[in-house]
């Protein structure tokens, strides 16, 4: 931090951005509230910001004296915050409209997702520039879609999204899979070599490596060659009983949370100290994997910048540090390498668990960078992560392994619309992926089932035909034979 060099320089006028220059959203600050309750809060050691102008004179100094609680003590308020779980969305004028939804879940699928896809002349599907499927987000055909789906139906989808996103045979979904982590497809979940349906995948140098190359050809190559893996997936090979072909769909990375200290645990999975580095080569490795129709999760989102104590630690920081910083790396690689997938972090900004925050999950993410598509929290294994405020927000999926459904009030209109919302963002973000592939006309049945499963059922029914024929006949001759020797007698 010490200065080798300086210049001054002055522009014509104050340089504003007042409306996002990707989706023309009015841009407005959403945080000004957390620097309240910094200021505000008696939080110790935060009275004054960190600033580069004054490193010596605002750089947090320890005047706690030994057996005071200073450090651990907060407003009643403060902790309040802390505690909520009360949304913090505002009424939508939208929400008072009842929807139509079903009572009893389709018995076969009546719909196709695949029907949602943009097909030429030819019956050829379209792609857009980096490679994913077209489909309109905004086609109205999505309403009858989800007319047809159960509460219990988008529940069972939003509430079980460890690994994978579950199948919907009502409208033709299937299941397709997603892996860890920022290295390349790594399946974590306990299984054995043989059953783990992620496997013999690439580890490639870790993000730190890559960002010290400036290569963003290399990035993308990198995205694309986990792309291809993806391709592959859990191809059928002897030894594994439950390979069956499916492509690997979703993958949680790249991640771009900040390099605030050399000593950050998860370095490793960071890019770098610089946003727009971070962002720059995020961006490549997302076009790189999305080009063979694997969807990337961003994660942290945001400000995870730290492992020790990360889970529901409050970070504090300015709105503009936020923005500058820790937001910019996710900003460029939504909007430059379209990212379908978001994965929120363990941290609170200030007093709200960034999962369970409107703000950032709607109106930053979604209103104002244009972003389209699923986001997923990290691991659920905490008793702050509620998914009543997480879908509240503007989160779709749960990654968890045990249920923790919210309660849906089917007479509330605002809980139907919440769950059908985050229901179509997981169906698009799946919709346009490689997990589609080889879909059409009554593809889930064979997609679904493994070649030696249908073989197998079909052998079997053939056995209970031929022993339900035999028994016929042993039965007819059984009664003949006893009628013969009647008369004989």
């Amino acid at each position: 931090h010490t200065q080798v060099a300086s210049a001054s320089f002055n522009v014509a006028e104050d340089i504003t951005y007042r409306n996002d220059t990707t989706t023309g959203t009015e841009v407005v600050n959403r945080y000004e509230e957390v620097g309240k309750l910094r200021s505000e809060g008696n939080l110790a050691g935060m009275e004054s910001l960190l600033s580069r102008n004054n490193w010596e004179g605002t750089y947090p100094v320890n005047e706690v004296k030994e057996g005071s609680n200073a450090e651990r003590t907060i407003s009643t308020e403060t902790l309040k915050e802390i505690k909520s779980f009360a949304p913090n969305r505002p009424e939508l004028e939208a929400d008072a409209q009842m929807p139509s939804v079903a009572d009893v879940g389709a018995a076969d699928a009546t719909m196709n997702l695949y029907e949602l896809i943009e097909f030429d002349e030819n019956d050829i599907a379209q792609k857009d520039e980096a490679g994913m499927l077209k489909v309109d987000f905004d086609d109205e055909r999505w309403t009858e879609y989800l007319d047809i789906l159960t509460v219990n139906e988008m529940m069972s989808l939003t509430m079980n999204g460890a690994f994978q996103t579950k199948a919907l045979p009502s409208i033709g979904l299937l299941p397709a899979f997603v892996s860890d982590g920022p290295v390349g497809f790594v399946y974590f979940m306990a299984a054995t070599e043989a059953t783990n349906p992620v496997y013999k995948t690439c580890a490639y140098a870790s993000e730190c490596v890559i960002a010290a190359t400036w290569n963003v050809e290399l990035a993308y190559a990198m995205g694309e060659s986990v792309g291809n893996e993806g391709l592959i997936g859990n191809e059928v090979a002897e030894g594994r009983p439950t390979s069956d072909d499916r492509p690997y769909t979703g993958w949680y990375a790249p991640a771009v949370n900040i390099h605030r200290t050399p000593f950050s645990g998860r370095n490793f999975e960071y890019y770098s100290e610089d946003p727009m580095i971070s962002g720059a080569l995020a961006a490549e490795v997302v076009e790189g994997a999305r080009s063979k129709g694997v969807y990337t999760e961003l994660k942290h989102f945001a400000v995870n910048d730290q492992e020790t104590n990360r889970s529901g630690v409050c970070t504090w920081l300015t709105e503009q540090s936020l923005r500058e910083i820790y937001l910019r790396p996710f900003e460029v690689a939504v909007k430059k390498g379209g990212s379908t997938g978001i994965m929120s972090s363990f941290n609170r900004i200030g007093t709200r668990w960034t999962g369970g925050d409107y703000r950032l999950l709607t109106e930053i993410l979604r209103e104002e960078w244009g972003f389209r598509g699923t986001v997923i929290t990290d691991f659920n294994t905490e008793s702050f992560m509620d998914t009543k405020q997480m879908a509240y927000a503007g989160g779709d999926l749960n990654l968890a392994t045990t249920d923790q459904s919210w309660r849906v009030d089917k007479n509330n209109s605002t809980d139907l619309n919440v769950l059908r919302n985050a229901t179509k963002n997981i169906l698009y973000t799946t919709v346009t992926s490689n997990a589609m592939n080889g879909c059409g006309e009554g593809c889930y049945l064979v997609e679904y089932y493994a070649w030696w499963e249908i073989a197998f059922v079909c052998i079997l029914i053939g056995q209970v035909v031929l022993c339900a024929v035999w028994g016929i006949f042993a039965v007819r001759g059984a009664l003949k034979a006893e009628k013969l020797g009647v008369n004989k007698k």
